[in-house]
């Protein structure tokens, strides 16, 4: 897709229920557990440029994206690869949904945007099995007895340790 730079997902990291701080900022009732969120932009090639972490489980990938709006000054020109959680506006493309395809069906811009949505889900599997390198780090289950800011330092470093791990991985 010409124009597309990368792609952004948001990740839950479950947590033991805080006993000290508010909890109820830390529950998810999406999820239905205790929790904090990382926010995660990836490039073309699949490294991870951009990771924000120590957002509370009440926030969703939209919200945290809403907050982080200023961390990423993308030129009108260049986009983001989203999923359907996100608003389709710059920076971010989203897949069209199916009612937004059925409002065009028999006309050239159905085939136009169902061709985008097989390209979005195409590289969907490849950006969810990034955001599992991340996950594999168990240390992210157990921030929540450290502020937020020191949490925010623990994403960065597992996000530079996956794309060692990554490159290493392409290495072979």
């Amino acid at each position: 897709m010409p124009n597309v730079v990368g792609a952004i997902d948001g990740t839950s990291h479950p947590i033991f229920r805080p006993s000290v701080v508010d909890q109820a900022e830390f529950y998810s009732g999406n999820r239905h557990y205790h929790c904090f969120h990382t926010m995660v932009i990836m490039s073309n090639n699949f490294r991870i440029v951009m990771a924000r972490g120590g957002w509370t489980g009440r926030n969703n990938d939209a919200g945290i994206f809403n907050l982080m709006r200023h961390q990423v000054n993308l030129p009108r020109n260049l986009y983001l690869l989203g999923d359907l959680i996100f608003a389709n506006a710059h920076p971010i493309i989203t897949p069209y949904n199916r009612r937004e395809l059925n409002a065009v069906r028999n006309t050239p811009l159905y085939d136009q945007r169902v061709e985008i949505n097989q390209r979005i889900r195409h590289r969907r599997p490849r950006v969810e099995n990034i955001i599992k390198f991340i996950k594999d780090f168990e240390i992210l289950h157990y921030m929540f007895r450290h502020d937020r800011d020191e949490q925010a330092r623990v994403v960065n470093i597992i996000a530079g340790l996956s794309n060692r791990r990554l490159a290493m991985f392409d290495e072979l």
